[in-house]
């Protein structure tokens, strides 16, 4: 077990007594139907499903009604499941281990549904083909920017359309196209 020096103690109590003066802590948390609410010092209700947080995960609705609230706030503590949360670290949206988080945040988006199939399949009929955008061909088979292909097909209709008076001075002095 690594020892903690005197200096490295003092500054972690006083660190800890600065969250606890400014806040905010909890002041009660309790159980309800597969959440975990949690009252702020400041008025504000927090409140994370019980399958996020690591430890709670598997709990009882027994095992997960005993709440203490320790260390003047910073922490709940559940004693049937000797699980503890910091509640700082709760504020940031941490509900366990750096390894508990990265699982956690695979879960995130992996959930399909002929929803999201029908919106995927149809996503690219209306945005065209992910491939190769009209401008990109342009450029590869004249071997010219994206801009001038579109303001030489431009010419070709005929007319200046929205081109600035700028772009149509160079499109004539450089390029000799005239829109």
């Amino acid at each position: 077990m690594e020892r903690i020096s005197k200096s490295r103690l003092e500054r972690a109590r006083a660190k800890g007594a600065a969250i606890i003066k400014h806040g905010p802590v909890a002041v009660a948390a309790r159980y309800r139907a597969g959440m975990i609410l949690v009252e702020l010092s400041s008025g504000v209700e927090v409140r994370f499903p019980v399958k996020l947080a690591q430890g709670l995960e598997n709990g009882s609705p027994k095992d997960l009604a005993e709440i203490q609230i320790e260390a003047r706030g910073l922490g709940l503590h559940w004693p049937r499941l000797d699980v503890d949360i910091y509640v700082p670290s709760l504020l940031q949206g941490v509900l366990g281990t750096r390894k508990w988080m990265a699982e956690i945040s695979k879960l995130g988006g992996s959930v399909t549904s002929a929803a999201k199939a029908k919106a995927a399949a149809g996503k690219w009929k209306t945005r065209g083909s992910p491939k190769e955008s009209h401008s990109r061909r342009l450029k590869k088979e004249r071997g010219e920017s994206a801009r001038v292909g579109l303001y030489r097909e431009l010419a070709r209709a005929g007319g200046k359309a929205n081109v600035p008076d700028i772009e149509i001075a160079f499109l004539e002095k450089v390029l000799k196209i005239t829109p």
